[in-house]
Order: C-alpha cells, then structure tokens, then sequence
C-alpha cells in the first residue's frame, strides 16, 4: 500500500532543469508566468506545475492522494479480474495494462515493469458515442471522485492550451475547440504500479545510474518500468511521489532524473501539439526507471490525467503558415511509426487522423488489442 516513502537522494546527477509554474499565475494570465511557460515548452517541453499556489490546484492534490489509495486497491485484483478487462479485450488503450510488454523500438528487449489502469474520461463522464469499458467494481465506487479530477485537471490543461495558442498566433477557440470535454477522445486517467526491486540498482552508487550520471551504465540491465516514447497527445498532467522519471535532455541525448516536488504536478506536452504548433514545440522524449536510491525498494505508484485531441480530428498545423498540413508526414518517427505508410493513412492521406495515430502508437509500445489468443 502507499506509504511514507525513503527519501529521495539529494546529489543525484544528471537532473532535468525544469521550470516551475505557479497555477496562480497562469490562471492570473500574468505574461511572465506565460512567457517562461512558453520558453520550457520550446527547450524540454516538461515544467513543474506548482498546485500549491492556488485552491484549485490545493484541491487538485487531494483528490491525487485519494485516487492513489484507490489505485492500491485496483492493482491487488485477482489476475484474473484485471485481465478480463485487458487492452486485448476491450480492444482499445481503455482497461487494464500488465506488465511484461516490450517496445518495438528497444534494441534490448526488454520487458517493461509497470501496470496500468487506463480508465476513459468518457467512461467515467458517460458521453455519449463509447461503449464503456466494465471497470471492476472497486475502480467504479471511485467514479465521484475520478470525475472531479477529471474536470479539474481537464480545465487546467486547457489554461496551458491557451497560452501556447496566444504565443503561436492561433485563436484559443480554436485549439480548444480540438479539446471538448464533453466529446469523444482518448484523454483518460492512468495509475500506474511498479513492484519495488530487492536491491537498489547500480551497486555501490546507490541507484540506477545514481551520483555518477548516465554514462557508463549498461543500458541492457536497466529495470524498464515504461519504455522511452513521447506522449501521444496534447498536454500531460502527472503526479508521482517516488522518483524514476527520466527525460533525454535535448542538447546531450543523456537521461536526466526528474526529482518529484511536492505539492506540484509535473506536466508535459505530447505529439499533438508538435503538430499543431507546425514545429515549434517540443515533446520531450521521457520513460520510467526503478526509482533511485532507497526508494527503488519500495512500491512506485503514480496518476496521470492525459488532455488529447478529440478522436474525429486532424493532426495539422494550425499556425498562420501550416495551411493545415502535417509537420511529420513523411518518414518515420523515434517511437517506429512510419508517417507515410502505415494501415492508419488511407492511400492519398497525409494527415493522421487522432484515434488512428493514437492506436499506432500505443501498438508500437508493445500493447496489444487482439484478443483471439484467450479464445
């Protein structure tokens, strides 16, 4: 169950550095907060949200502590309760995830460590247009407040969309207008568990890759908890008390740690908004290892809120000189999907359309959506 963690190592290198946004400010359209949001979404594409600064974002972290607890619970299921609802069973990314998975573009393969409960913002705000995934029953009595963080989290992802639309000339209207709440898409809550390792990683360094930096690990016996990739969608909203998040810095390709903060979500953008900015901002490639140090013992739980475009869109840049055209039609992409000629793209097509791209990718992380092997 979730407890009170070991603490986080406090010489850890390399670590992200990552700027902190107060919610208070973005909520104040104050145009510092704006433009130092701006200029993290060009370099790393990852910030740290600060919740603390603002009720909202106080209530926010509440129902983040709760919802862990809640996870706890979901993860104990009997296997087979968790994988009568399995992606290869509800054929989509909704349900539950197990561990084992492996990447298509891990050299190593290796087999991730994590589990998963995607649960669909649509399931839990019964819009229509879905059939609706059976969550098991512990997971259904947490619908109240799953759908107050939804809401919460929802709104302020869009505060973020509008100030990326402000600085990129698009008219907020009409990047929301991508994001309705109340439509069809693949925004979803996720926790997600990772069992805690015998031993700490890295020997005498304490870690995975601890104090002496990145360099000189062997790549092949890192625990994978979530392979490398870029987040499918529009803005990410994560919550994480123990630490294992790493990004690959842009100017070195090093992984850099990520050091949890309380009190702040830590936020990212997707491909979506690659696309959408016609370039100019970043998705920054990210994955999950065994947490550093004495945390790398014990259980690693986090909850994600995943804003993406409704799934009837188009992926098209949507600044003043795109003209709706693809900025990544052509060629393949670091995650193995193949922009120009793929089952997703129709002959003559050279936009993805959201659900189609999100599949793809989800497939290329290992998750399968066939189910014939448990008939």
């Amino acid at each position: 169950m979730p407890g009170t963690l070991p603490p986080y190592p406090t010489n850890l290198y390399p670590e992200a550095p990552l700027t902190r946004i107060p919610l208070s400010g973005l909520l104040a359209h104050d145009s510092t907060t704006a433009q130092s949001l701006f200029t993290i979404c060009q370099s790393h594409g990852f910030f740290y949200l600060d919740l603390a600064t603002h009720p909202l974002g106080n209530a926010l972290l509440a129902h983040a502590t709760h919802l862990q607890t809640l996870a706890a619970s979901a993860f104990r299921l009997p296997p087979a309760e968790k994988e009568a609802v399995s992606f290869a069973r509800t054929h989509s990314v909704f349900g539950f995830k197990p561990s084992g998975q492996v990447a298509a573009a891990d050299v190593h393969r290796r087999r991730d460590r994590g589990e998963f409960w995607n649960i669909a913002k649509d399931d839990i705000l019964t819009n229509e247009g879905r059939p609706g995934v059976e969550y098991p029953a512990v997971l259904r009595n947490g619908w109240g407040e799953l759908r107050e963080f939804v809401e919460t989290a929802h709104g302020i992802g869009m505060e973020v969309l509008d100030v990326l639309a402000a600085r990129l000339g698009i008219e907020a209207k009409v990047l929301r207008g991508k994001h309705r709440l109340g439509e069809r898409s693949g925004d979803h809550v996720r926790m997600t568990w990772a069992p805690g390792l015998e031993h700490e990683e890295g020997g005498k360094e304490k870690g995975p890759g601890a104090e002496r930096g990145e360099k000189g690990r062997d790549e092949a016996r890192v625990a994978i908890t979530t392979p490398p990739h870029t987040d499918f969608g529009s803005v990410t909203l994560l919550f994480n008390w123990a630490g294992g998040l790493q990004i690959e810095s842009p100017k070195t390709g090093e992984w850099e740690w990520v050091r949890p903060v309380a009190g702040h979500a830590i936020c990212n953008l997707g491909d979506a908004m690659v696309e959408f900015s016609g370039g100019k901002l970043r998705s920054g490639k990210h994955r999950v290892v065994a947490a550093p140090g004495e945390q790398a013992k014990v259980e690693r739980y986090s909850l994600v809120y995943f804003v993406r475009p409704e799934d009837e869109m188009y992926l098209e840049d949507l600044t003043t000189a795109g003209k709706g055209e693809s900025e990544n039609k052509n060629g393949n992409d670091e995650n193995g999907v193949n922009f120009a000629n793929v089952e997703g793209l129709q002959k003559g097509q050279t936009r993805w359309k959201v659900r189609d791209w999100i599949m793809e990718r989800a497939a290329n992380l290992g998750n399968k959506f066939d189910d014939t092997k448990n008939k």
